[in-house]
């Protein structure tokens, strides 16, 4: 999927990262480094295809199709 390659592409984390398709537009990340999360975290906004992506950190009891998203932290 080109969201998976162009994105781990711009990213290179460290030590990888796996992406899961959750549905059409909710998409899992799972970084095996905490530094590749902060640093993807900190370097955003991100968008792919004019959308913008939007992420929520999960502890481990979280279920991700739960997660509402719908607001971003940036600077104009």
């Amino acid at each position: 999927m080109a969201i998976k390659n162009t994105l781990a592409y711009i990213w290179r984390p460290m030590k990888g990262v796996c992406i899961k398709n959750l549905s059409p537009s909710l998409f899992l990340f799972q970084f095996f480094h905490e530094m590749d999360v902060e640093r993807v975290i900190k370097g955003g906004p991100w968008t792919f295809n004019q959308h913008l992506l939007l992420f929520f950190k999960l502890s481990i009891k979280v279920n991700p199709t739960q997660v509402q998203l719908f607001e971003v932290d940036f600077w104009l």
